[in-house]
């Protein structure tokens, strides 16, 4: 809608000002403002230092015509530098007449955008008094009116604060007294296309509310099933912890009992054993004792030969003969006791080693149950705590929405300013053109 009055104004702004095209100083011109603007509406870090210097030639060899400043302040502004366009576009809006009119829109155009409400009012105000004086009845006039319209309609719908909606009704009103009365409908025609405007992306805005919150509605009673779902689930785990532990002690209980019983086995048979190797140990002492005494006996009776007789002798030796006998087989019997005795003690140390075994991994698997439990009960916790957020809609503005009411409350949705449209307008008085690099070469 606000594109069609801007191509309306091109049309009818060539059709305005007569002669230009056959002037070969206004072709070359427009044929320098024409590399400007293509070097300037371009990137890289060459676009700014090149059109500031054909904007430079432009204006020498123009001698200052505002349309050149108008120009390169279109470029500034593609270049984001809208403080040094509105600079450039106050030099064109002193131009006479309807030449200055696009500047004067420009200018105030980036004041409102800028937020230089005062500074944007003043210059609406001298554009609404250069407009009445103007003798021409006109289309053009008329676009015109309908914009200054559509700038305060805009205001009004951007206003974000009570105080600065009472100023636009304020300026309204004295710009409507500044207007003819067979201005006044194409003022109006201009604030209803805003509020027509206001009415569908309010529409649309709301459209989005209602299916935004019925999606959330949805979602969130779909997580609130899952998160029940994820309790009971949860609950059902602890259970199982619960079980598992009971379980491992009960192995752990059973393990510790058949080892308790074979280590009463094992301490039993080395009692047994440790009291034969005891009486293995004072047999041997007693037969010692008794072979020292016959190897005495035995050694006198040789000394007395005229006293002792041979058999005398012969029944010491064979005496001495059976102690030795008795004391070997002693000793082998003590030796053999303390082999079964070291057997048993190495069952014994085995048996301690497998119940410790057991009860370290007895104490290992019930410390990760205690952890799993611990992070079953965070996790509970969390969902619990999800589950009461689940029960009240989302706080704040959903992103969809919060896009839609920042669209519907700018100021640049309502009045555009489209800068390669204006470009082409502004060559278009010296009928001239940016080539189009999108047709093949012959077409």
């Amino acid at each position: 809608m606000l594109k069609r009055l801007l191509i309306g104004l091109v049309t009818i702004l060539c059709l305005s000002i007569d002669g230009l095209a056959a002037d070969p100083m206004e072709n070359a011109i427009g044929q320098r403002l024409t590399e400007m603007f293509t070097a300037g509406f371009g990137r890289g870090t060459d676009a700014a230092a090149e059109s500031r210097r054909l904007y430079s030639q432009a204006r020498t060899e123009s001698r200052n015509d505002p349309r050149v400043e108008y120009a390169y302040g279109l470029v500034l502004l593609k270049q984001l530098k809208t403080k040094d366009a509105m600079s450039h576009f106050q030099v064109a809006a002193k131009a006479p007449g309807s030449e200055s009119w696009p500047a004067r829109q420009a200018l105030t155009w980036c004041q409102f955008v800028s937020r230089e409400d005062s500074e944007g009012f003043k210059s609406l105000s001298d554009f609404a008094k250069s407009l009445a004086a103007s003798k021409v009845e006109s289309a053009e006039r008329n676009t015109y009116v309908e914009w200054i319209g559509q700038v305060v309609a805009a205001l009004q719908k951007s206003a974000d604060t009570v105080k600065k909606r009472e100023l636009v009704a304020r300026e309204e009103e004295a710009l409507k007294a500044l207007l003819s009365a067979d201005d006044l409908p194409h003022f109006e025609k201009g604030a209803a296309d805003v509020h027509t405007l206001y009415v569908m992306l309010d529409n649309d805005a709301q459209e989005t509310r209602e299916a935004t919150e019925a999606k959330q509605k949805v979602e969130r009673v779909e997580k609130q099933a899952q998160v029940a779902e994820q309790l009971v689930d949860s609950a059902e785990k602890r259970e199982n912890l619960k079980k598992t532990a009971e379980e491992w002690k009960k192995q752990l209980d059973d393990q510790v009992a058949e080892y308790n019983k074979q280590l009463t086995r094992l301490e039993r048979d080395y009692d047994v054993l440790q009291q034969r190797v005891t009486a293995m140990t004072a047999l041997m002492i007693q037969l010692n004792a008794e072979m020292a005494a016959t190897e005495n006996q035995l050694n006198n009776q040789k000394k007395n030969r005229n006293s002792t007789t041979q058999s005398q002798v012969n029944a010491t030796e064979q005496k001495r003969n059976a102690l030795g006998a008795q004391k070997t087989k002693c000793q082998f019997e003590s030796d053999q006791t303390m082999v079964a005795l070291a057997g048993v003690s190495q069952r014994a140390q085995s048996v301690l080693n497998q119940k410790a075994a057991s009860i370290q991994q007895y104490e290992l698997a019930t410390g990760k149950l205690a952890q799993k439990d611990a992070a079953l009960d965070k996790f509970q916790s969390r969902l619990k705590k999800d589950g009461e957020k689940l029960k009240s809609p989302p706080k704040g503005t959903p992103t969809p929405v919060a896009s839609k009411i920042n669209q519907l409350r700018s100021f640049r949705t309502y009045v555009e300013f489209d800068l390669v449209q204006q470009r082409d307008r502004l060559l278009a008085t010296f009928d001239v053109a940016i080539p189009d690099t999108t047709k093949p070469d012959g077409q």
